[in-house]
């Protein structure tokens, strides 16, 4: 991936890297962790979005601005190289099942797509580079994914098990059959993902194929970039600086993404919209437009959403009447925008 600007000074990189240093292990799933069963977030979705309406006249207050460190907010250095859109590429919309899931759920699948892939599996589709989708190349994202923190040696398969074993901690809070069944879960592991590089080498691939899932349209990958890239970069403790081109570019691309992801009109992507509105790292903190799209984010899932709704509940403490008038009537708008026909 090439640097976005060469006019972003020290500063913002600085800055971008205390911030990211918080973000560890914010929401993203954990192979390991998922291997033993455990419960773990994750990731998108797509819909048609609504034709014939103007959001940025419609809801003209839920407009965010992003943050910039160190420039002007209408910097053009957040102009990307390429447009994106939820139908910048051929095969990249959502089935209908799909769209009915949660972020997790899709994640998983993908996951399990690839129980039985091997190395040659991986090298023969990323040889095709050129003709995949952004949902094949979302596959080959979370095939990486799977093989993070695993084994990828015989002699490192020993050593993990070795320490299983020998793990008093384990031994009091486990049966012996429950430890057995993670040994065998690490052994399938080695012949998924054995000769593949580190996780040093890995992490940036990993980073690399979400982010052009994301740029081929795939709602999924945009929706989920906006916490696997900071995630992935967090994960090595120098990260930030050994690759400090990928801080600029997440300030340029996160808000691209999930603005075109807000037109698969999927819950997810309206939810994940309304979370970077609280966290005041994309976008500056806007309480009041972070409840509406929360709003329709719970509008547009059958069922409601329960993540938009944990965001309502937590405002309702902190907005004034006026202000949650303001945003449940917002929200009903956006929800016309952008949600499918028939919403709760």
């Amino acid at each position: 991936m090439s640097a976005r600007s060469t006019k972003v000074s020290l500063l913002l990189t600085a800055v971008a890297a205390v911030a990211l240093g918080g973000w560890l292990n914010m929401t993203e799933p954990d192979p390991g962790r998922m291997a033993m069963g455990d419960n773990v977030p994750a990731e998108g979705t797509e819909r048609e979005a609504r034709v014939g309406k103007d959001t940025e006249t419609r809801v003209p207050k839920l407009r965010p601005r992003r943050k910039v460190f160190g420039l002007q907010a209408d910097a053009q250095v957040l102009a990307t190289d390429t447009p994106i859109s939820a139908d910048f590429w051929p095969g990249s919309a959502f089935t209908e099942e799909e769209f009915d899931l949660t972020k997790i759920q899709i994640y998983r699948q993908f996951q399990s797509r690839s129980e039985d892939w091997t190395v040659e599996t991986y090298q023969a589709k990323a040889a095709r580079v050129d003709e995949l989708s952004g949902r094949e190349i979302y596959e080959l994202y979370t095939y990486l994914r799977a093989c993070h923190r695993q084994p990828r040696s015989v002699e490192a398969l020993d050593r993990r098990v070795e320490r299983i074993r020998g793990s008093e901690r384990m031994n009091r809070r486990m049966s012996a059959e429950e430890i057995e069944g993670i040994v065998d879960n690490y052994r399938q592991r080695l012949i998924r993902c054995e000769t593949l590089p580190d996780d040093e080498t890995l992490l940036p691939l990993m980073l690399d194929w979400l982010t052009l899932a994301a740029n081929r349209g795939f709602p999924q990958a945009q929706i989920a970039y906006h916490r696997s890239a900071r995630w992935l970069l967090s994960q090595d403790r120098w990260g930030v600086y050994r690759y400090p081109e990928r801080v600029r570019e997440y300030q340029q691309l996160a808000p691209a993404f999930l603005e075109a992801a807000l037109k698969s009109g999927h819950h997810d992507a309206l939810y994940e919209y309304s979370l970077a509105l609280r966290e005041n790292i994309i976008f500056d903190e806007d309480p009041v437009a972070s409840y509406a799209y929360a709003v329709a984010a719970d509008m547009a899932a059958t069922g409601g959403n329960t993540e938009a709704q944990e965001i309502m509940a937590l405002l309702d403490t902190v907005l004034e009447p006026a202000q949650l008038r303001e945003a449940r009537q917002s929200g009903r708008d956006l929800c016309q925008t952008y949600c499918r026909p028939g919403p709760a």
